[in-house]
């Protein structure tokens, strides 16, 4: 297969997002897995990713648990929190397509209220040719109308294109609609999955071992949180 463009989900496949992380400022740790049940979290985030205002979402949820106003609010206050860095190995994949003449497109489901908080904070995300943010357009994955959406933006055909998400249900979407879908759980399966494409080449052995020079007090430290894992210093 000849594709020309890959399509890459963003939330856990190429920046880490973890809702707790914005309760746990309002509420004890204790208590969040408990909260976000009770009100439906996964539900109410939904509705944001379609569209819906925050203001909007937070205060119908407001009338529902009065007495959780403020962790209700405080998932807008700390959203800086729930972003925790980038995936693992997925910046590598980045620059390898980039490196090889691929277009590269990211299709996310994403409030447009709190995405400008991703884009500011990382800059790998200035790597695609084009963003479409589910808040924007008020429509979600795995709704095909969304993917068709992109495809037909940016110019591209489902049978050259490459679609990667860690939600199954949004692959399968993909993949009915002719792409070549790939489930994401690390950057390493997908990048084996791109070479069997075609995009990407085979990765060669390196022959002889590869030097760095650090000072000592680094490398100290290096091996200190990698549990002294790491060769010798010399």
């Amino acid at each position: 297969m000849r594709s020309h463009a890959v399509i890459f989900d963003l939330g856990g496949v190429v920046v880490s997002w973890d809702p707790r992380r914005a309760y746990e400022r309002v509420l004890p740790a204790e208590e969040v897995a408990t909260f976000l049940e009770r009100v439906d979290f996964p539900g109410w985030n939904r509705l944001t990713d379609g569209g819906r205002s925050l203001e909007e979402a937070e205060q119908s949820l407001i009338a529902r648990f009065p007495d959780d106003r403020e962790a209700i609010l405080g998932y807008r206050v700390h959203f800086d929190a729930t972003l925790t860095g980038m995936v693992p190995g997925t910046s590598g994949l980045l620059a390898e397509l980039g490196q090889a003449g691929v277009r590269l497109i990211a299709l996310t489901n994403w409030s447009a209220e709190t995405f400008p908080v991703a884009i500011e904070r990382f800059g790998i995300l200035r790597r695609f040719e084009a963003i479409v943010v589910s808040g924007t357009e008020g429509l979600l994955k795995p709704e095909p109308a969304l993917y068709q959406l992109a495809l037909d933006r940016h110019g591209l055909s489902a049978d050259s294109t490459v679609f990667i998400d860690d939600i199954p249900a949004n692959v399968a979407a993909a993949a009915r609609l002719g792409m070549a879908a790939l489930n994401f759980t690390d950057a390493e399966r997908p990048r084996a999955d791109l070479v069997g494409l075609g995009l990407l080449a085979a990765p060669q052995p390196i022959p002889e071992p590869v030097f760095h020079l650090a000072e000592r007090s680094a490398w100290a430290e290096a091996e200190a949180h990698a549990g002294g894992r790491l060769p010798g210093a010399v």
